[in-house]
């Protein structure tokens, strides 16, 4: 899991050619960046590739972001390539998109809006990827595993449309009236559908009402934004966490919209 300190050791960037090679990013890069889960317990990209080496999954689709023309990316020996599990790449129309298919399966066929862009075996040697070029368009890309010509897998990603909404959920319903007891709050940016919208990047403000505090309000870019004891913060990658300590008085809490 991602912690504070140690900042940036698990990069990706893509550096100028004078640039000289580092341990870490500078400020201020404040987390390590190096985990397979986040800060604030969100799964990263590298945790759905090792789903897959672990038995946990058949199946798992990363899209690899825009690279910037005649940019080079230089990965640390703790850090993942920029790629994400989502289909959300507008302005990139028509660009091709790097995707790569991650897949237990011998073979794998890669759809986009119900059209083939490719079939590929999966060897020893390819560490379980195969990678694809495709021309975005907003929809759904389809992975389909295939073993003995018969499909077996599926997994989508499908674009999100607008955010909608606001989705919180809490890590219990309910807690002691006792100074030592919290509860967290995921926020998610959701559309219609109910589906995050992975680039929401809104200002959230945290006002509490009831027999709770604000203990931490923020999110798992690895690059600070503020203090964590602010009571507003933007989304990262359409997600957030707040953190609230009970004041020891039995009551009701809650987080008005």
């Amino acid at each position: 899991m991602d912690y504070i300190g140690e900042s940036g050791i698990g990069y990706s960037i893509y550096p100028k050619p004078t640039d000289e090679k580092t341990f870490h990013m500078p400020w201020p890069t404040y987390i390590s960046w190096c985990g397979d889960i986040d800060i604030t317990g969100n799964k990263k990209p590298q945790s759905y590739y090792r789903d897959v080496v672990w038995g946990q999954s058949d199946l798992e689709i990363l899209v690899h972001e825009p690279k910037p023309a005649g940019k080079k990316e230089v990965i640390s020996a703790w850090g993942w390539p920029n790629e994400l599990p989502h289909w959300n790449w507008d302005g990139n129309e028509g660009k091709e998109m790097e995707v790569r298919v991650v897949s237990s399966y011998p073979n794998v066929r890669l759809e986009l809006n119900d059209k083939v862009i490719g079939e590929k075996a999966i060897t020893a040697t390819d560490k379980l990827t195969a990678t694809f070029l495709v021309p975005y368009e907003p929809g759904t890309l389809r992975a389909v595993a295939v073993a003995d010509g018969k499909e077996t897998v599926t997994k989508e990603l499908v674009t999100s449309g607008p955010v909608n909404a606001l989705k919180i959920h809490a890590g219990s319903d309910s807690i002691l009236a006792d100074k030592s007891e919290v509860v967290y709050l995921q926020i998610n940016a959701v559309d219609a559908e109910g589906r995050i919208v992975p680039t929401a990047d809104h200002q959230i403000d945290v006002v509490v009402d009831g027999e709770a505090t604000l203990i931490a309000a923020g999110n798992a870019n690895p690059v600070l934004e503020g203090s964590f004891t602010d009571n507003s913060f933007h989304l990262f990658r359409g997600s957030g966490l707040v953190i609230l300590r009970s004041t020891g008085v039995a009551g009701e809490i809650s987080v008005p919209p």
